[in-house]
């Protein structure tokens, strides 16, 4: 699924985004870490800026993070000096990734496919 103007093809950002997200999860970073170290590589393996990574990330935090199955879980800190970090949920199936990058394309898709046509013609108009 190509996003229109452009050469980026939505399903692979999904699969960089899932695969790495899930490797990333199984090393329980603080949540800044994850993050800081997630758009570093899906901008590098997709040719997108960090900025643009930045923009569309929200639909894939929703599908990793919130949906109903969803196979990451923010670890609250216990006490007030501690730092939020990210876990995999106890049964997540790591030889499946395709299941949550299908299912965050099927529920998020379209937005994720209007904030990348967004934050590219944005930067084509301002370059």
């Amino acid at each position: 699924m190509a996003v229109a103007g452009c050469s980026v093809d939505l399903e692979k950002i999904a699969d960089v985004f899932v695969d790495h997200s899930l490797a990333f999860a199984s090393e329980n970073p603080s949540l800044d870490s994850f993050y800081k170290l997630l758009f570093e590589i899906v901008s590098m393996e997709t040719g997108l800026s960090e900025e643009s990574v930045k923009y569309v990330h929200h639909a894939f935090h929703w599908g990793l993070f919130l949906d109903d199955n969803s196979p990451l879980s923010l670890v609250k800190p216990r006490k007030v000096d501690e730092i939020i970090s990210v876990s995999l949920k106890p049964d997540v199936d790591l030889q499946n990734n395709g299941v949550y990058r299908d299912k965050i394309l099927e529920d998020y898709g379209p937005y994720i496919r209007e904030r990348l046509e967004s934050v590219l013609s944005n930067s084509r108009a301002n370059s």
